[in-house]
């Protein structure tokens, strides 16, 4: 099992510093008020993990960087890591990761 256990935002949409996000195992909702950036929250954490090519969750430096910042940022040579996600992965995972990479390798050749 892969669990997400971190989420570190920076300069995303209308985060303008640096927040980061402890996920904790036994909490199963998300709140705030209207506009406060749950979506998000949520779309940023799909952008770094979606498996089906769809254009909504690519990231767009126009649509998810800061924008109080956004031109100061295009016209910079500097990367700017927008999201970070830290997962913890299961013993019992990396121990068959060998054996599940070995069968995947099978099927894709």
């Amino acid at each position: 099992m892969i669990k997400l256990k971190e989420v570190v935002f920076n300069k995303y949409k209308s985060i303008q510093t640096t927040q980061t996000v402890a996920i904790d195992p036994s909490i199963t909702t998300l709140v705030g008020m209207n506009e406060s950036g749950k979506t998000s929250f949520l779309t940023a954490i799909a952008k770094t993990n979606y498996f089906t090519k769809d254009e909504d969750f690519e990231f767009d430096t126009t649509h998810d960087y800061s924008r109080n910042e956004l031109l100061d940022f295009q016209h910079s040579a500097k990367a700017c890591e927008l999201i970070n996600c830290k997962y913890e992965i299961s013993k019992e995972l990396l121990r068959d990761y060998p054996r599940m990479l070995k069968n995947f390798t099978k099927v894709s050749s």
